[in-house]
């Protein structure tokens, strides 16, 4: 069968079609009026929600080239929840209105090269406008506000976070459970986490979960590169499956072709294993391994260390009571804790008041927070399954939302810090820029007026006469679509993770010069 192909316009608007499915399916679930999305899969349970990278995973339709519209904008919704965990639907909102504007730009003869400078130069500005405007997290009670909004404006839920991190503090993690009962209920315990997970996502035994969970495995911890071919390592791993556990590698680093092999034997059940790269950089890993091994009572197996994998035995592993990997981070819960730690824990203090260097007092601070921060276990209540899903998707938006925020701090939210940088934008193109480079800034700042407009219209008001009004206002100031009236944004908690609005921007105008810039489609 001939390959289909198609130019320019027709190219670009084709893909427009399919962008234009999925950002209505979307646009309806943003703001705390947003209405819901029923999602029917034959092979799923029906599911009703209002979570926008949920929804945008499920949307498919006949049409090739469409889908390839569906494709582009769901990676702008992907890339923005796997960076910042929330956000998805305004970054779609972002990438459809900058392609629908551009297009109509292009065919009125405007080269689409500029436009996309002008655009790639509007959102380097935009970022540093961006961190001028957001304001640190201070209080518990800017985490509750953080935590409402983006749970879907839930006072339960966003009291439970608020509880959570008041217990195990910024570092800490919070985790999600299915409970047993219709009640939530918080339960907190003594962990360790880092910034590395799983090395392949094939050690994913179920797809369409995105971490591995573990009970009671033991931990091996290895402070060398382990190449192809170690077959004491898969001894090891052998006899270990016979004891019907599951296994935890943690390395320093791990070749490829090993890889292979681990996750070749995991397909045959020969063995259980995970394996995670260890944490930190150069020496810091065997700081942290040793922490690590403190935490769950292991021996590192490494040249310094004089215990090999051959000679290693089961006894020198670490346990724990649950470990949890995702493609980003570990965690590690240990319910009991060892003394040892408690004097590790002593001794890094006394580390830190006599030494001399700046970094390594922060390094030793960061080793000490993730000894003592904890983790917290948000069991989550529900009657039905529906119910059970719904609240676990509010939470893990809330959660990230949260965490976003006390990493890089807070704006006014509602889309009204969007709508503060459209007007800032369209003055600085006024002044820097010229032709189509200017126009490519002033089709950027028409499209951050929509998520607003967008959030304003799900409540059922007017909303060119609203957004009319906000425009006589100082920044700061705007719209409650909870409560459709006017108020000091701060004031009444309508704030968003400054991480969430950047990383929409991003990459809502990173598919956007994609799109722009396509002249061909070749389609089956």
């Amino acid at each position: 069968m001939n390959n289909r192909i198609f130019y320019n316009n027709e190219a670009r608007m084709m893909l427009v079609n399919g962008m234009e499915i999925l950002n209505k399916a979307l646009a309806v679930t943003i703001g705390p009026r947003g209405r819901n999305v029923v999602l029917a899969n034959r092979n799923k349970p029906t599911q009703i929600i209002n979570d926008g990278i949920t929804i945008a995973k499920e949307i498919y339709v006949k049409n090739s080239i469409s889908n390839m519209g569906i494709s582009l904008i769901r990676q702008a919704s992907s890339k923005t929840n796997e960076i910042a965990g929330d956000g998805t639907t305004t970054s779609t909102i972002l990438a459809y209105a900058i392609v629908k504007e551009g297009i109509r730009s292009i065919e009125s003869g405007m080269n689409p090269v500029i436009i996309k400078q002008g655009i790639e130069k509007s959102s380097r500005f935009l970022n540093d406008q961006l961190i001028e405007c957001a304001n640190p997290l201070k209080s518990l009670n800017d985490i509750y506000n953080i935590a409402y909004i983006s749970s879907g404006s839930s006072h339960e839920l966003a009291q439970l976070i608020k509880e959570a991190i008041k217990i195990v503090g910024k570092e800490g993690i919070v985790n999600l459970e299915e409970g047993n009962s219709s009640k939530d209920e918080l339960i907190v315990a003594n962990g360790f986490s880092f910034d590395k997970g799983f090395v392949s996502s094939y050690f994913l035994t179920d797809q369409d979960s995105n971490k591995i969970i573990q009970n009671n495995p033991y931990i091996l911890l290895v402070n060398d590169k382990i190449k192809a071919g170690n077959n004491d390592l898969l001894n090891l791993l052998s006899n270990i499956s016979k004891t019907k556990r599951s296994v935890i590698l943690i390395a320093r680093d791990i070749e490829p072709e090993m890889v292979s092999t681990l996750i070749i034997n995991n397909n045959k059940n020969i063995i259980n294993v995970t394996a995670v790269k260890a944490p930190g950089f150069g020496n810091e890993i065997q700081l942290l391994l040793e922490d690590i091994a403190t935490l769950v009572g292991a021996n590192i197996v490494g040249e310094n260390e004089g215990i090999t994998l051959k000679n290693i035995s089961i006894s020198n592993l670490g346990q724990a009571d649950k470990v949890i990997v995702n493609k980003n981070n570990t965690v590690i819960i240990k319910t009991h804790q060892l003394k040892s730690v408690i004097e590790r824990c002593n001794n890094i203090k006394k580390q830190i008041k006599i030494s001399d260097s700046l970094y390594e007092k922060e390094l030793l601070q960061f080793r000490l927070q993730r000894l003592t921060g904890g983790v917290a276990t948000i069991k989550v209540g529900a009657v039905t399954e529906t119910e059970m899903r719904d609240k676990k998707l509010r939470l893990e938006d809330s959660i990230n939302a949260t965490k976003a925020a006390i990493l890089e701090g807070m704006v006014p939210g509602g889309g009204h810090t969007l709508l503060y940088l459209s007007n800032i934008l369209m003055q600085w193109a006024i002044e820097n820029l010229i032709g189509d480079e200017r126009e490519g800034a002033f089709i950027f700042a028409r499209a951050l007026k929509l998520p607003a407009k967008q959030i304003i219209k799900n409540t059922g008001s007017n909303e060119s006469l609203i957004l009319q009004k906000i425009s006589n206002m100082q920044f700061g100031y705007g719209f409650n679509s909870a409560s459709c009236t006017f108020c000091n944004i701060y004031e009444t908690g309508i704030v968003d993770p400054m991480k969430v609005t950047r990383s929409a921007l991003q990459n809502a105008s990173s598919i956007a010069k994609i799109v722009l810039s396509t002249e061909c489609i070749v389609a089956e």
